[in-house]
């Protein structure tokens, strides 16, 4: 998906709690979450600049994610969840596209964990 006038920029791991799932246990306690986000910005001034206000700032980004995640459980799917991250990312920050990934450690009982990847982009008059 990269192309040559574009950056990533990549968040690995941020560790929140939630609960999601469809069993009672799951629906009683909450669980780790790891999100790892690929953010697919333009290649700006802040290549040059070094301002935070030429670039995408990954922080507030990650803080609109925790607010989502704390704001919106209970959740069933992690599709659902990675699916709305790409969105909330999409519809406020000014990337060309991004990949979320939420990992939900220890899931299964011989996995360390479950995943669900999906990429998003911009249309192209966007």
């Amino acid at each position: 998906m990269q192309r040559s006038d574009e950056t990533i920029i990549r968040v690995d791991g941020l560790l929140l709690r939630a609960i999601i799932g469809i069993t009672d246990d799951e629906r009683r306690d909450k669980q780790d979450l790891l999100i790892h986000l690929k953010l697919f910005v333009p290649s700006n001034d802040s290549l040059e600049s070094d301002n935070i206000l030429d670039t995408v700032n990954y922080r507030t980004i990650c803080k609109s994610v925790i607010n989502y995640i704390e704001s919106k459980q209970p959740f069933n799917l992690l599709e659902y969840v990675v699916s709305n991250i790409a969105d909330l990312i999409l519809d406020n920050f000014p990337v060309l596209g991004v990949t979320v990934k939420v990992e939900k450690p220890h899931a299964l009982r011989f996995a360390d964990s479950v995943s669900i990847e999906m990429t998003k982009s911009r249309l192209p008059d966007e």
